[in-house]
């Protein structure tokens, strides 16, 4: 991944295209599972229980992860340190990674919902308590710990690590939340 390393834009500015999608993806998936799911299914979520952050603390806190992200790729880039940019890359694989997870459950919620919309065949209801919804959530998030930890058999680097990394902690968190 050596383009990340020479030009840091690239890889900065897709985690922050990435993290900036997340928000509207979430939205449109939590509208579409009412519109056209919520009858037949009800998943309560540990978020939902809680108070959300307001939408400004959101963009803050994704334009200062940028900003740490330029700065240890400064950092690097002024030292050369190889330690540096490997860390550099780790980081950017996680921070990818756990964008790039998140708004592709969004992308496959919003196409489930979407299925519901005109359902002739489903009837009843079905009703998920948090704990089990995370576990739920859990074994769903195994399958990309499993692509990207093949892919990373297959080119190991740094960056696709981090990618891992971010998958396996997305497991982690889910079951430890359940």
């Amino acid at each position: 991944m050596e383009i990340l390393l020479n030009n840091p834009w690239i890889g900065i500015g897709l985690a922050m295209v990435l993290a900036f999608a997340d928000y509207p993806l979430m939205a449109l998936a939590r509208k579409q599972y009412y519109l056209y799911m919520f009858r037949y299914i009800d998943y309560e979520s540990i978020a939902g229980q809680k108070k959300k952050p307001s939408q400004l603390w959101g963009i803050i806190s994704k334009v200062m992860l940028g900003i740490a992200l330029y700065g240890i790729w400064y950092l690097f880039s002024g030292s050369q340190e190889p330690a540096i940019g490997k860390m550099y890359l780790w980081l950017l694989g996680f921070v990818i990674g756990t964008y790039l997870i998140g708004n592709l459950r969004h992308l496959g919620s919003i196409l489930l919902a979407r299925l519901y919309k005109s359902v002739k065949n489903v009837s009843g209801k079905l009703a998920y308590k948090p704990p089990f919804s995370m576990k739920i959530s859990a074994v769903q998030l195994v399958s990309y710990f499993v692509v990207m930890g093949l892919f990373y058999i297959y080119r190991p680097d740094y960056f696709i690590l981090g990618a891992v990394s971010a998958a396996m902690f997305l497991v982690l968190r889910n079951l430890l939340l359940a």
